[in-house]
């Protein structure tokens, strides 16, 4: 959950610091210290989109309580850890200087990155309109966390030179992530520079412990579709709308999954933290499937398929309902476009595919399975909006009990 892992992270970035600075620490706490920062920031890179805008995006489905960001500016945990952690150094590096005023450094300072915007953030505290109060309400540059803050901005960095920092999975050429448990992540040459992301499953969970299930969305449907030029197209995210997370219908699904109507004509939708999925690599660093058993269509297993091009990321997505249930009556794949920011356009000119376009760059999400339905009403997230691009999920061969539907994403 972004909210709480940057909640924790700041203790321990803080309690890191205090801890080296007594005059024995045992090496091995140290140790242990070191390793949980630095595993936390090796899965947390892999969530750092750059947008056109500067700013960084991420998806949430994942989340378990709120709809906070993984790449959240907020807490300073990660910013403190950059003097001497090369993961977090290089995301501080992508904190953006809005080159005049305050920007979000007025709310969080320790996102000044340069001297010019700390500067800038300095004098507009000292001439806010209650210059009595070095931190006016209007700015709230929290100076609660300034000591901790200042502990750590004061030590000498590891390294200056950018180029001894270490490349981000969207800044690679080409690579296959797949160490860290339950995550996936791709980048391929062609077009862009497609990069993908599926998150899809919490190790470890079971119905052992019902009552602390995971709440956030899974399964095997793309997290991310993401290039330079465009930023986060597919974006799956946790629905959050008039204060309430609750799925009643399809119009409330913002994070990547098959829905449609069971046997009894009643709502489905997949993804629920309560189904294990697992997946396996058919061609290793090419060809991956995700395989979920799900309660609700009972008897039916879903499996999203991955071939990773240099050109294009097919995704073949096939649901299956054994010989002694009655499978489901329909069945469509819901895949969330991301209305962050301004300046683009979704085409659905070609009912074969959404082109989202944003100056001379273009992601394109193509149905080899018939025609797309960009849905007209956005759904919200507590972030930026989604817009539901449906695909169709039709009978494979005539068989009642196969649906199988391929799609293709590549950017030009």
């Amino acid at each position: 959950d972004g909210n709480y892992q940057a909640l924790s992270e700041y203790p321990l970035a803080t309690m890191y610091r205090l801890y080296a600075g007594v005059t024995t620490p045992s090496q091995a706490l140290l140790t242990k210290m070191q390793a949980g920062i630095n595993k936390s920031l090796a899965f947390q890179q892999y969530f750092w989109m750059p947008q056109p805008d500067y700013s960084i995006y991420c998806p949430t489905a994942m989340n378990c309580r709120t709809t906070g960001l993984l790449c959240n500016p907020g807490y300073p945990g990660v910013w403190m850890e950059h003097p001497d952690f090369p993961l977090a150094r290089k995301r501080f590096n992508l904190l953006h200087d809005p080159g005049t005023g305050s920007g979000d450094a007025g709310t969080f300072s320790h996102l000044a990155n340069t001297d010019a915007w700390a500067l800038r953030l300095l004098n507009a505290s000292i001439t806010a309109p209650n210059p009595d109060n070095v931190f006016p309400t209007t700015l709230n540059v929290q100076g609660t966390w300034l000591d901790d803050i200042r502990r750590s901005y004061l030590l000498p960095h590891t390294t200056d030179d950018p180029a001894a920092l270490p490349t981000l999975p969207t800044e690679a050429t080409t690579g296959t992530w797949s160490s860290l448990s339950s995550l996936t992540a791709w980048k391929r040459p062609g077009g862009l520079g497609l990069y993908g992301l599926v998150f899809h499953d919490v190790n470890g969970a079971s119905s052992t412990y019902a009552g602390i299930m995971p709440k956030g969305m899974y399964g095997g449907g793309p997290s991310a579709f993401w290039s330079a030029g465009t930023g986060t197209v597919v974006c799956s995210m946790r629905k959050y709308a008039a204060g309430s997370y609750t799925i009643s219908s399809a119009a409330d699904l913002a994070h990547s999954c098959v829905y449609g109507n069971n046997n009894g004509g009643s709502f489905y939708y997949t993804g629920l933290g309560t189904d294990r999925s697992t997946r396996t690599w058919n061609e290793v660093d090419h060809i991956f499937t995700i395989a979920t058993t799900l309660a609700n269509p009972a008897g039916t297993t879903l499996t999203w398929k991955y071939q990773v091009e240099n050109d294009k990321t097919i995704v073949t997505v096939n649901m299956t309902t054994n010989s002694s249930t009655t499978p489901p009556q329909t069945a469509y794949i819901n895949l969330p476009i991301s209305l962050r920011g301004t300046g683009y356009t979704l085409d659905t000119t070609q009912a074969d595919r959404l082109t989202y376009t944003r100056g001379a760059s273009h992601m394109e999400i193509k149905s080899l399975a018939g025609n797309v339905t960009l849905d007209a009403t956005p759904v919200g997230t507590g972030q930026s909006d989604v817009k539901r691009l449906i695909l169709p999920l039709p009978l494979k061969n005539g068989d009642s009990r196969v649906r199988e539907a391929v799609f293709e994403v590549c950017t030009y």
